[in-house]
């Protein structure tokens, strides 16, 4: 991921990745797609990140 953009330009990228942890309990899910979700997609807790284009 890169960011913040400034007038001089985009930062450094870095990983979102950190150390892999102990396994925990099931939880919700970041789903992607384009346009809007069907609404049969993910369970009720989860997050959709759309993108158009």
């Amino acid at each position: 991921m890169y960011g913040l953009k400034t007038t001089a330009g985009w930062r450094g990228g870095f990983s979102l990745n950190g150390a892999t942890g102990a396994p925990g309990a099931a939880g919700s899910a970041t789903l992607s797609g384009a346009g809007s979700p069907a609404p049969n997609l993910g369970k009720a807790g989860d997050y959709c990140l759309t993108y158009y284009g």
